[in-house]
């Protein structure tokens, strides 16, 4: 009878061993699982971002089209002069300004028979504003039809325009 204690205690330990590794066995798949559920949940999370992140990059880029297709606008606007020539009082005449940039070396031009071509130099001119001369030309020989306003540009370019006399 002496050995039957002993195969008991065999059996126990082989069972003790077999459940330990059950346990065991069990606790790795749950691992697993979970590691894979994760893995499948952060995957999902990446793709939302990235899909978020790839609309965000659309409305930017919108957005910069949007913008360059304004100042295109505002460019082609620019290059459509606005001065205006008007009589303040008697032979003291005022050119404006309406453009958005400042005009550099703006001056008047007119044709004069006696000496070729009259000149008034005004300056810069900022945007908005206004210089006012003293159209000597108009007391003497009365009112030309029309005169030149050149100017020179942020670019040095210089630009010029006919306006009528008023």
């Amino acid at each position: 009878m002496n050995i039957i204690p002993s195969i008991i205690s065999g059996v126990i330990s082989i069972a003790i061993a077999v459940v330990g590794w059950v346990i065991t066995w069990r606790s790795s798949v749950h691992r697993e699982d979970m590691i894979k559920a994760d893995a499948v949940e952060k995957a999902t999370k990446r793709s939302e971002d990235l899909d978020n992140m790839a609309k965000q990059v659309k409305a930017l880029q919108d957005q910069a089209d949007a913008a360059k297709r304004q100042a295109e606008l505002a460019e082609r606007r620019s290059d459509v002069p606005e001065w205006s020539l008007e009589q303040v009082k008697n032979l003291m005449y005022a050119l404006h300004n309406g453009n958005a940039f400042t005009a550099k070396n703006v001056r008047i031009e007119f044709p004069d028979t006696e000496e070729g071509t009259r000149k008034y130099e005004l300056g810069d001119i900022d945007p908005g504003s206004s210089q006012t001369f003293m159209f000597m030309e108009m007391g003497i020989w009365g009112q030309p039809d029309q005169v030149q306003v050149v100017w020179s540009g942020s670019d040095g370019k210089e630009r010029h325009i006919t306006l009528p006399v008023s």
